[in-house]
């Protein structure tokens, strides 16, 4: 028979940002406050951010449009509890770790702005503002901050020929111009090759990144881009991209694989992956191998058999080979 326990209060952690003190429970209740509170504790990162994954996939249809605002606006909401009377620095935090270089706050009568400084530079023209995550995030972060609906949009971006990136915020309700806009084929094919022929080393945070693609993990949408993500591969595949080896590690790197080699096999061609432990869920690794297949399946024309395995780190390795 077992015996009751006495029952232990869960041991807290302090948090120090911009001087004020936010108490964080050791014990989160989901994956998902656990990776939002990760990021809050992460020390402040000023790189550059360029096109993500699914920058590209939120703006090919509307409906997915809304859908990533609705996310980051969940998220942007959870960060303000877990950080609750912390004013707006937890806010300005978080943009910082999703890449967007340093972050300013600027609070006006009828509105407010925040100014990322330190995008990527001559980063292609999509003819859209993309950050539709980022804008759901301040919207649902003011909201519960202030106490009342805030709305944001954002009015000047990098990939929309802007030489920075900025998003308003104020009470009343914007007129959204790209509401009903969405990249086509063709565009979302110009930018990938584009990005990818300037991809470097990913420097963001992984668990920003995991929160990210929250809106693409659910059915009937993870199917949908699973699929669709396979088709870019192969699409992108027959942009004359001389380099494949170099592009697969460069597709890799695009989407935050924590570390990637190519090596020969007897098949042909062997692709080595391991994951981060904020990318370790079986539906990231579905996107991210099926971006990959598709492009090695257009690149060598022989279907890809992928194998995964989780290692006792709790970390996804997953291999990637031609087919016979």
């Amino acid at each position: 028979m077992v015996g009751h326990r006495k029952r232990v209060s869960p041991k807290r952690k302090s948090v120090v940002t911009n001087q004020k003190e936010v108490i964080t429970a050791e014990i989160p209740a989901n994956q998902e406050e656990l990776f939002i509170r990760r990021i809050l504790q992460q020390p402040r990162k000023s790189h550059i951010r360029g096109l993500e994954i699914q920058d590209v996939l939120y703006n090919s249809a509307p409906e997915l449009r809304e859908l990533a605002f609705k996310s980051g606006y969940n998220v942007g909401s959870e960060a303000y509890r877990i950080s609750k009377n912390c004013g707006i620095a937890p806010l300005e935090h978080m943009l910082e770790n999703a890449g967007f270089g340093k972050v300013i706050y600027h609070s006006f009568e009828s509105m407010s702005t925040f100014t990322a400084y330190a995008p990527r530079p001559n980063a292609h023209n999509m003819g859209m503002n993309i950050h539709v995550f980022e804008t759901g995030l301040i919207s649902g972060y003011l909201s519960a901050h202030l106490g009342r609906n805030i709305a944001a949009a954002e009015t000047s971006c990098v990939f929309n020929g802007a030489s920075h990136c900025m998003f308003v915020a104020k009470a009343h309700a914007f007129a959204d111009p790209d509401a009903y806009r969405y990249l086509t084929l063709e565009e979302i094919l110009s930018a990938l090759s584009y990005s990818l022929s300037r991809a470097q080393k990913h420097q963001g945070d992984t668990y920003y990144y995991a929160v990210s693609l929250q809106p693409l993990l659910n059915e009937p949408v993870h199917s949908e881009a699973t699929k669709f993500l396979y088709m870019l591969g192969k699409l992108l595949a027959l942009q004359k991209i001389q380099d494949q080896k170099r592009s697969i590690l460069n597709i890799s790197d695009f989407l935050k694989i924590e570390n990637a080699k190519v090596s020969s096999s007897k098949k042909g061609l062997r692709v080595s992956l391991a994951y981060s432990h904020a990318s370790s869920s079986g539906r990231i690794v579905d996107l991210t191998t099926s971006f990959l297949s598709g492009f090695i399946k257009g690149t060598y024309g022989r279907n890809v058999q992928v194998t995964r395995s989780l290692s006792s780190r709790g970390v996804y390795n997953v291999r990637l080979e031609l087919m016979v």
